[in-house]
């Protein structure tokens, strides 16, 4: 059990963390004023972007994922570039750096 809570996520789980993490430390704001609902609702926004349905195609006809598909990460980055990419901009917001 230790080594599954402590452990480091696996290569699929990678994608979404890093898309969270990105989102998390992009609309860190509104948290940091007292504002935990809309700081949840932008970061909602953000991982599910609204969709143009008149625009919009199946994803097998638009050769690209679906909306609930993470997009794959950069190849050069790994879990820490990615979280460490995140954790600078959350400090940079606190330091009044955006």
């Amino acid at each position: 059990m230790t080594s599954h809570v402590l452990g480091d996520f696996s290569r699929a789980d990678r994608q979404w963390v890093d898309r969270e993490l990105a989102a998390v430390a992009d609309e860190l704001e509104p948290l940091l004023e007292g504002r935990a609902s809309d700081f949840m609702s932008r970061v909602a926004q953000a991982l599910n972007p609204p969709r143009d349905s008149a625009k919009a195609a199946p994803a097998d006809q638009a050769g690209t994922p679906s909306a609930g598909t993470p997009a794959p990460a950069a190849k050069d980055a790994g879990p820490e570039t990615a979280m460490g990419n995140a954790l600078a901009r959350a400090m940079n917001k606190l330091k009044g750096r955006s």
